[in-house]
């Protein structure tokens, strides 16, 4: 795992080197989102997202491979589990706005030891869904993988829309408080994980909540919603 792990970065460090351009840009070619006129340049994905990108699969599913095959992951050569978007206010400029993990974008779907890794994932602040499907087994070699706090403190994770976190025993320990920081937070879904103790009071705070399912779990309490239309359709425990 070591040695794969050191090739992962070996390719990523390549990758980015190559790939660096202007204004620490990544250039790619783009040929159905925009048209292009003369010299005009195609919508670029900035190099530090792009290495980002590359952070969190190395996290996730560990394929040392997996730069050369997705050099540009956002166009020329797509992966199907992310998503990205022409910058409203830039056309220059792409950004990564869904990341989704399971089954049906990648067999297996994680690496044994996978992590999630609050640093990482920060470096996609515009990340609007955000969804990890059978990532983390109960049979995780080392101790349950948490939820990071820090991963949603600060305003670099206010754009999250989307939380989806399911079948996943072995992603386990308490439910962040921080996740009351997320105020364009619409959905929020942590079913049939291993998440333990109270649940935190602070969810009363997200004001844009439509849809909180967080079923099949070990925690306990009340839902601190509910003056609002929220659907809890499933939050049988």
């Amino acid at each position: 795992m070591a040695a794969a792990s050191t090739l992962f970065l070996l390719s990523l460090a390549l990758l980015l080197h190559l790939h660096a351009g202007p204004a620490g840009s990544v250039p790619v070619s783009v040929s159905t989102a925009l048209p292009v006129a003369g010299d005009a340049l195609a919508p670029q994905l900035p190099r530090a997202e792009l290495a980002a990108i590359f952070r969190v699969m190395a996290d996730l599913l560990g394929d040392p491979a997996w730069p050369r095959l997705h050099p540009r992951p956002c166009t020329d050569t797509p992966w199907p589990g992310l998503q990205c978007e022409v910058a409203p206010d830039d056309a220059r400029v792409l950004r990564a706005t869904r990341l989704h993990f399971g089954p049906d974008v990648a067999t297996p779907p994680c690496r044994p030891g996978a992590r999630l890794d609050a640093a990482s994932l920060r470096g996609l602040p515009h990340l609007r869904t955000l969804s990890i499907f059978g990532c983390f087994g109960a049979d995780q070699q080392a101790a349950d993988v948490e939820l990071p706090p820090a991963l949603f403190a600060g305003a670099s994770s206010s754009s999250l829309e989307q939380i989806v976190l399911k079948s996943n025993p072995g992603l386990g320990g308490p439910i962040p408080a921080t996740l009351s920081g997320l105020r364009s937070l619409r959905v929020l879904s942590l079913s049939q994980n291993g998440f333990r103790g109270g649940i935190p009071r602070e969810l009363g705070g997200l004001a844009a909540l439509q849809q909180l399912d967080l079923s099949y779990n070990n925690i306990t309490g009340e839902v601190p919603i509910h003056s609002r239309e929220v659907d809890m359709h499933f939050l049988s425990r």
